[in-house]
């Protein structure tokens, strides 16, 4: 059943209000500052190409290894940007690699309307299916320039691969060859599309010739990949991993697998994990490949994109599976169970309604649950990237660059600077300060807090430069500093909000990493404060219980004090 025409203005009138809501928020919330692989894959690459001389120097940059991949998607659209605007613009690259995504969701929307559609089931049912992949729990992906262009778009083309193959026709057919080189030099896991490209053929007898094309140019193009291929040094080696740390890999598949149940806990999100394995074990008995191939085929490449994740990144412990760039996959494996249950279920108009209540108070609960716990991180992360530039600006003697080597990223920011392609945003300190008291009306005083800060010399701000403290027995992950400034004569109290760092040699220090996000930086206008002296308190907030609904506050008054 085709939707109506009344419904199909709703759903596409609603539809446009989402793409254009999400793409603000993305662009508005991005700051136009590098990020970690930014460095290299952004900065570094766009200057050596420009510096680089000869057509076969340049192509061989665009096709170079970054990491474990080959990101030639990323490096097209960067020099394409470039060569639009005149200059690198995170915000822009960040909204391009989020339309790969937007790409993905009018994908799903088609096979939606191919497979649900004519059984009756409404599009309302589809709607909070597309907001789970929207989610803020992505943050990591969708704010990160390089990020959002590389997972995102690999994701898509091969999807889209997938999807033109089941169509069956020879123009469908090169569109699916095109997506599946695409894919493979966007991320390694492309690679999975030409090897499940095959078994797809196989599987739907379209003959020999169209088998051996296919595989001919897979096997072509994954030798091109692995051409002069390096294992990177800075990850765990997977066969180190499978070897001497076998233990790691399954807990970290299953997590990776279930970790939309993050917000109940690692037990639940590994149990979910296998719950998603016993659930394809029961499809490939039941033989669920002759019901729905396609279906089959996206779960199937999702599981084994998680494999490969596992086997290459498991070294670093079974909670990195749970990073926010992961978790599409998650999301995208939920929808894609879904639509399976769906499809093997002669639903009436009742039991629809039932499944699209029940959808819906899933993607609501999920948004909710991302935005208490993924909000605060990406403002912490938008944060440390200003600070980052002020420092800079600001010739700090420590540098504060989101980037592994200090001194390398200020060479590389110098570098764009002076051929004309990048140019950090001028952010000073007081961009920074705080300019808002909170008050909180519950909070305990205690004596377990640790710290170790002082008040620098500055004519015109309060500045506590790279502090840290920390709860005694409170991990830091879920926290958040304030100072507290209580006017000695007059006992007016204020509370003003830090910046955190992250302090692995505090973590390290009391051998404890749970202490490594114990770092903060606090910047006030003097101006914002009454004359007087003040005595200084730490207050430390608290996140905690299922979804980090609750909040607790602890405060201890130091020996410090200011004068205003």
């Amino acid at each position: 059943m085709l939707l109506s025409k009344k419904n199909n203005i709703v759903f596409y009138v609603l539809g446009s209000l989402i793409t254009i809501g999400y793409l603000s928020i993305v662009y508005y919330l991005t700051p136009n500052v590098p990020n970690w692989d930014d460095y290299d894959a952004v900065l570094r690459f766009l200057a050596d190409y420009k510096s680089s001389t000869g057509v076969l120097a340049k192509f061989k940059l665009l096709f170079s290894q970054h990491n474990e991949h080959r990101i030639v998607l990323d490096r097209v659209i960067i020099l394409g940007s470039y060569a639009v605007i005149g200059t690198v613009h995170f915000k822009w690259l960040a909204v391009v690699g989020n339309l790969f995504l937007l790409a993905l969701l009018a994908l799903l929307w088609k096979v939606y309307q191919e497979f649900f559609t004519p059984h009756n089931w409404p599009w309302w049912v589809f709607l909070p299916m597309a907001l789970m992949v929207l989610s803020l729990q992505n943050w990591q992906n969708s704010f990160w320039a390089m990020a959002s262009i590389q997972n995102y778009g690999v994701i898509f083309f091969s999807f889209i691969a997938f999807y033109s193959l089941n169509r069956n026709s020879n123009q469908f057919f090169i569109v699916a060859i095109i997506a599946a080189i695409v894919a493979v030099y966007t991320s390694g896991s492309g690679l999975l599309a030409f090897i499940l490209g095959a078994a797809f053929i196989w599987h739907q007898s379209q003959g020999f010739k169209r088998l051996s094309i296919w595989s001919g140019i897979g096997l072509l193009t994954i030798a091109s990949y692995f051409y002069n291929y390096h294992s990177h040094s800075g990850h765990p080696s997977p066969l180190k991993t499978i070897i001497k740390q076998p233990d790691l890999l399954l807990p970290h598949y299953f997590t990776f697998l279930g970790s939309t149940a993050q917000p109940l806990g690692l037990l639940f999100t590994i149990l979910l994990g296998f719950a998603v394995v016993v659930f394809f074990l029961w499809l490939l008995q039941q033989r669920y490949d002759k019901h729905n191939v396609l279906l089959f085929t996206f779960f199937v490449w999702i599981l084994l994109s998680a494999a490969l994740v596992s086997v290459s990144r498991a070294g670093f412990g079974v909670l990195q599976a749970l990073d926010s760039r992961y978790y599409i996959y998650g999301i995208l494996l939920l929808i894609i169970v879904l639509w399976i249950m769906m499809s093997l279920t002669k639903a009436s108009s009742k039991q629809m309604l039932l499944w699209g209540a029940g959808v819906w108070v899933l993607s609501l609960g999920l948004h909710l649950t991302a935005f208490l716990q993924s909000f605060p991180a990406l403002s912490n992360t938008s944060e440390q990237l200003r600070y980052g530039a002020a420092c800079y600006h600001e010739g700090h003697r420590y540098s504060s660059l989101s980037y592994p080597d200090q001194t390398i990223a200020r060479e590389i920011l110098r570098r764009c600077d002076s051929l004309g392609i990048y140019r950090l945003n001028h952010i000073k300190y007081a961009d920074l300060a705080s300019r808002k008291s909170y008050e909180f009306r519950k909070y305990e005083e205690t004596d377990h807090i640790k710290s170790d800060f002082k008040f620098e010399a500055h004519p015109d701000l309060l500045f506590i430069d790279n502090g840290w403290a920390f709860e005694e027995g409170m991990p830091t992950e879920n926290s958040r500093v304030f100072v507290v400034l209580r006017n000695t004569q007059t006992k007016e109290q204020y509370t003003y909000h830090t910046i955190r760092h992250y302090r692995h040699d505090v973590g390290a220090y009391y051998q404890n990493h749970h202490y490594d996000w114990a770092g903060f930086t606090f910047i006030l206008p003097k101006s914002h404060l009454p004359k007087g002296r003040y005595q200084v308190g730490i207050m430390i907030k608290h996140r905690h219980g299922p979804f980090k609904l609750r909040a607790r506050q602890v405060l201890k008054w130091m020996e410090h004090d200011v004068l205003q």
